[in-house]
């Protein structure tokens, strides 16, 4: 494809070895063929020696071992793309554009999937073809080139493209790529693009967490576009990695940015046009050792200014180049920043990256080893794709560090290496390659997790959602509003760590995740289809699943206080039942899960808790008698008020979830405060607090209501080392603040 591309006597090398390919014209055998052994048999290159300088500068040695090895292996921003991990393998067996066999009729099934080939050659495409979520299109063991339209990454997740050639696209707005909008995780290796009529591969509308690597782009002019345009502002989100690809001879765009978070390194870009790399409004770009070599005398950066749609003032972005290779006259063009919008380090979302020296060894390797590779496609392995299976569970994903903490960027990039810069070329000299590491570490500290918390819009999960975002972690919540309020999460909206699902846990849901809290519980036989739901979901992705069951188990207790080994006295066709059982039934499933499939489960029986963000008028006690004091109402007792219950402020519950999560023990735990009040000692906490001369009207019990509710916290004390810290007395008034602000404010919302 390049200049090097269609003469014979280049031999192309695979990046973890010493044999040597043959020229690019060559179709690969698959894993089912003959190796020719004329191909595969190691010979001696005419052209390209491979030195031990060049022997491990390409990343990932180790993904063509096994079919689905790929899954979640990108570095940077794209590294937990797992595309059809999770499915079975679909054959291409027609280079027709649609029908059986197509590759758009994969493409277009909604569940997982990775696609291969049993055919090489040219796909015409008459129109884009969409690809949905989870899907690997893998093109090794055969050559396949897509022309006329390109694919088109819409509002997906989870893909992989690898392998494959995009040549000829026409028409308006035609680009070999398109990943817009809302689309995420997506890695594109070892592909070639050239001569498309818009761009090669275009990323906008608040895509996001994209890889880009090992790829060959030639002939053509807006090569790459990162952020459709001033007035999309939901770009800021953007976050894309661009390694160790091979820009050959393309006008412009290696990218141009507008708005996102774009790390270059290790690419080698050369003979442009107009400029090597744009920064446009609000972009942060760092580019790391790439090779700059402009061939005559321009500027590699260019600065343009635009308008944010919601700013009053123009502004270009920022640019930090950091080892960069300025080299035959070329001229970095890099200006000073007023440092508004210069805020990123790699090291503040991904742990590793391998990196190496901008040498000319990195630049002959990148002409011979980018783009379409004539690879033989690996065997599909049962117990290797359990293996990575099991692997990303382990995989430390995309969060950001505290930027005060002192291993942070700040401290590590230092350490990484030291260099010369020479102010009058713009290049850099290494005093020794033993001081760049391969592999540049992110940090000390624990592992950040990606973690799925269902009902996470609600009363609890909400303050759960909050504690695990403080310690840096990835938490995506899933929750259909039904009891929860979108209020409860507002102050996270546009956290790069913080994702918010509409979905219904009575329907399945694909994702990957390293911890599953599950909190989604309406008291309805959906809760038991929820938890069955999230199980499954834990099975499939290996996650730990903590289920949040109830002291409701235990009926009206007949032993007090209540351990957890008591089985509790419950009416299975009562007007509570429905909850009750449901919450025992979720803690069988769990169980029979944990003790059937191997899934790590944690079980939390909760007591009564109260705190901010509580329904107003949800009927539980505390929320009524608050709600009812500030509104100048009678506090309503049911019965003679001398039932007793046992109150714990919100934020101890979050303590004890997260130490049973993190902790070794199954469970079940109690985890409430064993501080027992009467309905009357409650309602006199409540008149201190809120206003002395409240009153209170007694009406008829309900059925089955328990007359003891006290939790035996000792298991938890020992095992999880929690217990609650805050009393009633010191907790209600923080509740009483959040309620009365509300009800002022006429917000009458939900808060479950």
């Amino acid at each position: 494809m390049g200049n090097s591309h269609g003469h014979g006597h280049h031999r192309k090398f695979r990046d973890n070895g010493n044999v040597p390919f043959p020229d690019k014209t060559a179709a690969a055998p698959s894993a089912s063929q003959p190796v020719p052994p004329s191909i595969y048999r190691p010979q001696t290159p005419t052209s390209l020696t491979r030195t031990p300088e060049m022997a491990n500068v390409l990343p990932y040695p180790h993904v063509d071992s096994a079919l689905r090895a790929l899954a979640a292996q990108a570095e940077g921003f794209g590294r937990s793309a797992t595309g059809g991990l999770h499915g079975p393998i679909y054959f291409v067996s027609s280079l027709a554009d649609d029908g059986p066999g197509s590759l758009r009729d994969a493409c277009r099934k909604k569940e997982p999937l990775w696609i291969v080939f049993e055919v090489s050659g040219t796909i015409q495409l008459g129109s884009y073809l969409n690809v949905s979520s989870y899907k690997t299109i893998d093109g090794r063991g055969q050559r396949i080139k897509l022309t006329g339209k390109g694919l088109r990454l819409k509002e997906c997740e989870h893909v992989i493209i690898c392998n494959l050639e995009f040549e000829g696209g026409r028409g308006h707005d035609v680009d070999g790529i398109q990943i817009k909008p809302n689309s995420k995780h997506i890695w594109i290796d070892r592909c070639s693009l050239r001569d498309y009529d818009d761009g090669l591969i275009d990323i906008a509308r608040e895509s996001t967490d994209i890889t880009i690597s090992r790829c060959h782009f030639a002939q053509h002019d807006k090569t790459m576009l990162i952020g459709a345009d001033p007035t999309h502002v939901g770009d800021r989100c953007i976050r894309v990695t661009i390694h160790h690809c091979f820009f050959d001879g393309t006008r412009q765009r290696h990218p141009r940015v507008r708005f996102g978070k774009v790390h270059l390194y290790n690419n080698y870009i050369r003979n442009w046009g107009i400029y090597a790399v744009c920064a446009s409004v609000e972009s942060q770009i760092y580019s790391q050792c790439n090779i700059y070599e402009a061939g005559q005398k321009k500027i590699a950066f260019k600065y343009l200014s635009e308008k944010a749609a919601d700013k009053e003032k123009a502004k270009s972005g920022c640019i930090r180049s950091e080892g960069d290779l300025f080299v035959t006259g070329t001229q970095a063009g890099l200006v000073t920043n007023d440092g508004e919008y210069c805020m990123f380090h790699p090291s503040e979302y991904y742990p590793t990256w391998t990196v190496e020296p901008p040498t000319d060894s990195l630049k002959q390797v990148l002409q011979h080893c980018t783009g379409w590779q004539c690879v033989p496609r690996p065997a599909d392995q049962p117990r290797a794709a359990q293996a990575i299976r099991r692997r990303i569970k382990h995989i430390p994903t995309l969060s950001r560090l505290n930027p005060s903490d002192p291993t942070t960027h700040s401290s590590i990039s230092s350490s990484i290496y030291h260099h010369n810069q020479d102010s009058s070329s713009g290049s850099s000299r290494f005093f020794s390659k033993r001081t760049f590491p391969g592999r540049v570490p992110a940090g000390i500290g624990r592992k950040s997790m990606r973690i799925v918390v269902t009902g996470g819009a609600g009363f609890v999960g909400s303050h759960l959602v909050d504690k695990l975002i403080s310690r840096g972690d990835e938490v995506i919540v899933v929750d259909n509003f039904f009891t929860g309020r979108k209020e409860n999460l507002a102050h996270l909206f546009g956290n790069p760590r913080f994702e918010l699902i509409r979905h219904d846990v009575v329907e399945p849901i694909l994702l990957e995740v390293d911890q599953i809290y599950h909190l989604a519980c309406p008291a309805s036989p959906t809760n038991v289809m929820g938890t069955l739901n999230m199980l499954g979901l834990a099975k499939r992705v290996g996650a730990r699943f903590l289920l949040t069951s109830t002291s409701e188990v235990y009926g009206d207790p007949l032993e007090h206080p209540q351990k957890e080994t008591y089985w509790g006295n419950v009416n299975p066709i009562g007007e509570r039942s429905c909850y009750d059982e449901g919450k025992r039934t979720a803690e069988t499933l769990a169980m029979d899960y944990h003790r059937g499939a191997d899934v790590e489960v944690r079980i939390a029986r909760i007591f009564n808790t109260y705190g901010p963000r509580m329904c107003l008028d949800d009927g539980r006690v505390v929320s009524n008698f608050v709600a009812q004091a500030i509104r100048k109402q009678p506090m309503t007792v049911y019965g003679d008020g001398k039932q007793t219950r046992s109150f714990q402020y919100v934020s101890d519950l979050v303590d004890g979830l997260v130490a049973l999560m993190e902790g070794e023990h199954v469970g079940p735990f109690n985890l409430g405060n064993p501080g027992e009040f009467t309905m009357l000692e409650l309602a006199e906490v409540v008149k201190e607090t809120i206003d002395s001369s409240a009153t209170i009207e007694f009406r008829p019990n309900t059925a089955d209501d328990p007359h003891k509710r006290k939790p035996d916290i000792s298991k938890a004390k020992e095992l999880l080392n929690w217990e609650p810290k805050i009393s009633l007395r010191v907790g209600l008034p923080l509740m009483v603040n959040d309620f009365r602000n509300r009800i002022l404010n006429g917000d009458e919302g939900k808060g479950l």
